[in-house]
């Protein structure tokens, strides 16, 4: 990571949680040992995580990934990708396309940085040769992945030229690579100065860009990129310039894009940073809400991300001056939805470098723990479910529950849902798109005895493709894949 953030780096995402994880959450390990690892992505294929690393015991370079499952257990051993990447930060992350995943990063398997991706099946599997995505005598970076209906969308950079790369599930290069501004801002590494994110027909980008004349100033710009690969006209995000630039983040909750990012109070360089966190609501048809304050609190706060696996967006961050992950709920239109909480805090075991990804019906954050810069580094997991309010109090029940895997599956027009509840609960039952958006519910808070359950899904109008069910019984949560044939 560049020499912006010193030790001080990214810190914990999302939840659609009301207000914090549930205490009882516990940290599992992923890649702790002799190995230097880090890991800032993962996708999610309705069955298992695929976590991307950085870093094994032959190099702190290695391009990697490791699968996990839904309970926190390591699934088979770590994958290699074959390649390695530079000595900062280069990846690989991930997104996942209904069949296989797509890692991608910033490589220097040759003689300069190239930008390649490597498909993994479920079964962890590579899935055909590296894919030279961005690969000329000049340096190229990546910045960040996202998969829409049909194809990829990499960022990528070449100087400060920021480029827009479709590819499609096969790994070929759809058209040629699109301009999206001339002005990009990063330092070292592209990894998480740029952001992507899909909403349901466009992308939508967001970086840097530093404007004209003596005084360093940047702002926050977007454009959407359609699935075709047509980039609309860039637009300023940010009301207020600031003179410093840091990382930013971006995702959307089925109605609006939340873009929050870093903006330094200060006078600027050479003098002390002083960081903020600034947010603002961007519609899919480009119309913005009011810039808000996401904190102000004291000391540097930093290295923003945010999430949504439903309406809620969390945004989380580094507090500066405790070294701990921070996280504040925001609901669709932008407005708090309770104070700041701690997420995580510092440990003996290093600095925690933190994100966190929704896969099905809860998020995974991953964890990586280093003692200097990036050196050292040791990943952990951890498993949280939405809507944790209150949990654990006034005598909520744990209740034991068993979710079978739909049948039939595939499915053309109907699948039933069993299950089974060892004590009686008040039940939910919905399905959701790889996206987290829900698209049918089975149940709805009903409370239901104990014993087994058969619920049938009549798929109606709803798209061939994956989706997977959530089960909830009280704060219990389980989830099933399901293939939609069309």
């Amino acid at each position: 990571m560049c020499h912006r953030f010193v030790a001080t780096l990214i810190v914990i995402a999302a939840a659609v949680a009301a207000l914090a994880p549930p205490a009882t959450a516990q940290e599992f390990p992923i890649a702790v040992g002799r190995d230097s690892t880090i890991a800032m992505s993962a996708s999610f294929d309705g069955r298992n995580y695929l976590v991307g690393i950085q870093g094994d015991t032959v190099s702190s370079t290695s391009m990697t990934a490791q699968r996990v499952s839904p309970t926190g257990g390591m699934v088979g051993a770590r994958i290699s990708l074959g390649r390695v990447g530079t000595s900062s930060w280069s990846g690989p992350f991930a997104a996942f396309d209904g069949t296989n995943s797509l890692l991608v990063w910033t490589d220097r398997t040759g003689a300069n940085n190239d930008v390649y991706g490597r498909f993994v099946d479920p079964s962890g599997s590579l899935v055909g040769s590296a894919i030279p995505i961005a690969a000329t005598a000049a340096d190229e970076y990546f910045g960040a992945v996202a998969f829409g209906h049909t194809n990829y969308l990499v960022l990528w950079a070449r100087g400060g030229t920021l480029y827009g790369q479709l590819v499609g599930r096969s790994g070929t290069l759809v058209g040629s690579a699109v301009p999206l501004t001339s002005n990009v801002m990063f330092s070292g590494t592209l990894l998480g100065e740029t952001a992507v994110a899909f909403d349901g027909t466009n992308f939508f980008v967001a970086w840097q860009s530093g404007r004209a004349g003596p005084a360093q100033l940047y702002d926050i710009y977007g454009c959407f990129v359609s699935e075709s690969g047509v980039a609309g006209t860039p637009f300023v995000v940010s009301g207020t310039p600031s003179p410093r630039f840091n990382p930013l983040s971006v995702a959307f909750n089925g109605t609006s894009y939340l873009v929050v990012w870093n903006r330094d109070v200060g006078p600027g360089y050479p003098s002390a940073s002083a960081w903020d966190l600034c947010g603002r609501l961007v519609s899919p048809a480009g119309s913005m809400g009011g810039e808000f304050v996401v904190t102000a609190a004291a000391g540097d706060q930093m290295m923003p991300s945010v999430a949504s696996g439903g309406s809620d967006f969390l945004v989380s961050w580094t507090d500066s001056p405790t070294s701990s992950a921070l996280g504040r709920v925001f609901n669709s239109a932008g407005v708090a939805a309770d104070s700041a909480f701690t997420i995580l805090a510092t440990s003996s075991a290093g600095f925690p470098l933190s994100s966190v990804f929704f896969g099905g019906h809860q998020y995974l954050a991953l964890d990586t723990r280093v003692t200097g810069g990036l050196a050292n580094g040791d990943i952990y997991g951890v498993l949280l479910h939405p809507h944790t309010a209150g949990v654990g109090e006034g005598g909520v029940r744990q209740a034991q529950i068993s979710l079978s895997p739909p049948h039939p599956n595939p499915s053309t027009r109907s699948t039933s849902v069993a299950f089974t509840l060892q004590a009686r609960a008040v039940v939910s039952l919905g399905v959701f798109d790889l996206m987290g958006r829900e698209v049918a519910r089975l149940v709805d808070g009903k409370a239901m005895a104990a014993g087994e359950h058969a619920v049938p899904w009549t798929t109606g109008a709803a798209p061939g493709g994956v989706y997977f069910v959530r089960l909830q019984a009280g704060a219990v949560v389980e989830s099933q894949r399901v293939v939609l044939l069309r």
